[in-house]
């Protein structure tokens, strides 16, 4: 008798970091609903899939920041109970609070916050109810410590950060592991659209979406609740997690001073 596939369902999946999730989770033998806001991305990636690994791939063309999106995509998550749900889709805003538009930053919780928030909440009772099942909510470093000029970004992935930490201790005790995944400065083609100068970065600073990934499967079998990807960027979270507040508010401030003052969409 055939084994049965297990299911992953993966927001931001159409580049980045969620793309890399969705090519080595269909390399692992799970089937996908892949989630973006470009339908022309998700279908190329869900004939690749297909064509490489023979998973059965659906895609679910989404803007998180829209209410019906939401909501479909949580009847999906209630009707088709996933073994693994990643929230990966997000974007972030550079430059000073009160000369970004509001309606955008407004917009940004809504996406990095509000939509992961409300698809764990849907996949949450089948998981229980079947009594198996995992949750990855990609964090940021970024949520480590206040930064300033990246104020609602590192505000949202510190909600992120400690909603997934508290979320796994109340499921210690059940089959259900949530992880809560941090990487630092990561070769995307959103931090790619950031304007980030990574000339003077060292190699070892910065991450490839694949070794992300990779890092955080392995911390996801070990039943992990956070995954740090990288020497240097455990390091670095240790650092932010026990410098004092003022010296960490300083550093920050003086390394995002001349970031550009735009919105950046995450995986479309």
């Amino acid at each position: 008798m055939p084994t049965e596939r297990r299911l992953a369902v993966v927001t931001g999946a159409s580049s980045g970091i969620g793309r890399a999730f969705a090519e080595q989770l269909a390399a692992l033998g799970h089937d996908l609903v892949i989630v973006a806001r470009s339908r022309e991305r998700l279908e190329a990636l869900a004939v690749e899939l297909g064509e490489r690994n023979g998973s059965e791939v659906q895609i679910f063309v989404a803007d998180l920041n829209n209410d019906k999106s939401v909501t479909d995509l949580a009847g999906l998550l209630h009707s088709r109970v996933p073994d693994l749900l990643v929230n990966s889709a997000g974007f972030g805003a550079f430059g000073r609070f009160e000369e970004l538009d509001l309606d955008r930053q407004v917009e940004l919780l809504r996406v990095n916050v509000q939509a992961l928030v409300c698809l764990t909440y849907a996949c949450l009772p089948g998981m229980l109810k079947r009594g198996s099942g995992a949750v990855v909510n990609v964090s940021s470093l970024a949520g480590e410590a206040p930064i300033a000029y990246n104020a609602i970004y590192g505000a949202s992935k510190s909600c992120v950060t400690s909603f997934s930490r508290a979320l796994y201790e109340e499921l210690r005790d059940t089959a259900i592991t949530v992880q809560c995944l941090l990487p630092g400065l990561t070769a995307t083609p959103w931090a790619e659209a950031a304007g980030v100068d990574t000339a003077n970065v060292p190699r070892m600073a910065i991450s490839d979406p694949d070794d992300v990934v990779r890092a955080s499967l392995a911390a996801l079998r070990r039943g992990s609740a956070e995954c740090v990807p990288g020497a240097a960027n455990r390091i670095l979270a240790l650092v932010q997690r026990t410098m004092p507040r003022l010296l960490s508010r300083t550093i920050a401030s003086a390394t995002r001073k001349n970031m550009p003052g735009r919105i950046l969409r995450g995986p479309g």
